[in-house]
């Protein structure tokens, strides 16, 4: 494809990627672990990661994408086609989505006029993601224990994390 823009390539693929595991580690909550204060703000970081793609350029990140000559497109690694149980696919995806937070926080940078505000986006929807990983850790090693289900408090604090680094390029609404 001609007259592309790498970056906005880089952009959409982890865009896609991070709305994919945001889905995935969102359903865990729901349908494994129950969780509604997780699943709303997981429901939130994706509404969040619209804004991102919106202050990006959706136009100009479809523009660029170019499936079809990636080179890893159709590529799947041997680990990612097995997994034991649905925590080791929720630990995957956390990971996978706070890599995917990363790598849009560092090329956002050199994206034009919202590329700062996209990665500050980013940087926070990661941390966010941190703290919901390590509740998740520490609800699982005390799962024999009564009333130890984590709430919306222990992911941070943050039920709605990266809304705060686009004030201007979200519109948010109640969820």
């Amino acid at each position: 494809m001609q007259n592309q823009n790498p970056v906005y390539r880089i952009l959409d693929a982890n865009f896609n990627r991070l709305r994919e595991a945001l889905r995935v580690v969102e359903e865990y909550f729901r349908f494994v672990a129950e969780n509604e204060a997780a699943c709303v703000s997981l429901k939130r970081m994706r509404h969040d990661l619209s804004g991102m793609e919106q202050a990006a350029g959706q136009d100009a990140l479809i523009k660029n994408r170019d499936t079809e000559n990636d080179c890893l497109a159709s590529e799947s690694r041997p680990e990612e086609m097995l997994r034991a149980d649905a925590a080791s696919v929720l630990r995957a995806n956390f990971k996978r989505a706070q890599e995917a937070c990363r790598v849009i926080e560092e090329y956002a940078k050199t994206a034009g006029k919202n590329g700062l505000e996209i990665s500050r986006a980013a940087k926070e929807m990661r941390f966010s993601l941190y703290a919901m990983e390590k509740a998740e850790t520490k609800s699982n090693n005390n799962n024999n224990m009564e009333g130890t289900r984590p709430n919306a408090a222990d992911y941070g604090g943050h039920p709605a994390p990266a809304g705060p680094a686009l004030p201007n390029l979200l519109m948010r609404s109640e969820y």
